[in-house]
């Protein structure tokens, strides 16, 4: 089975019962992908490829919601890669208190995956961003275009892209 063909059959559930049903399936997945990160990345459990695919199935299942309620569990498996960023991108401006909150934990690969998932949110992004959102994306991005680290930097380099064009700061940055 691929991934996309389980997030399939979970939307095809949610589809065909009420909508209390399904808000409620959908709260029960998000605890569940919560409960794993805690498991499997915080506690560091040993964890067995099945482990692995099913922490990756769950978290696409989940990402594929586009529900704000994933956005803390979602947050916690950025540094799991693409499946959990894009699934923070899709959820627009509302992700950016958690890619913050990603980058300022200081864990470095918390901080690669919220770059990687604001790379794929501006991409995407074509409405104007509230002030508040635009100054915590562009600190975001200029910490990790000046991060010590260089995986971090080039990490940056995508949003910082998305950015240059409208932002006098993020483009100078990128010349220095």
């Amino acid at each position: 089975e691929t991934l996309g063909f389980r997030a399939g059959r979970v939307g095809d559930l949610l589809a065909s019962v009420e909508s209390a049903a399904a808000d409620g399936v959908k709260a029960r997945l998000v605890s569940m992908l919560a409960l794993e990160n805690r498991e499997v990345l915080i506690e560091k459990a040993p964890v067995s490829e099945d482990r692995s695919e099913y922490h990756a199935a769950l978290t696409g299942v989940v990402a594929n919601l586009r529900d704000a309620r994933a956005l803390p569990a979602l947050g916690a498996a950025l540094p799991t890669g693409f499946i959990a960023q894009r699934g923070v991108a899709l959820l627009g401006v509302a992700a950016v208190p958690t890619l913050s909150l990603a980058f300022d934990s200081g864990l470095k690969p918390a901080q690669a995956g919220a770059l990687h998932s604001l790379e794929l949110l501006l991409a995407e992004q074509h409405e104007p961003m509230p002030a508040a959102d635009r100054r915590a994306v562009r600190r975001i991005v200029l910490g990790g275009l000046a991060h010590p680290d260089f995986n971090i930097r080039l990490a940056a380099v995508g949003a910082a892209a998305h950015l240059a064009a409208t932002d006098a700061s993020v483009r100078d940055a990128l010349v220095q």
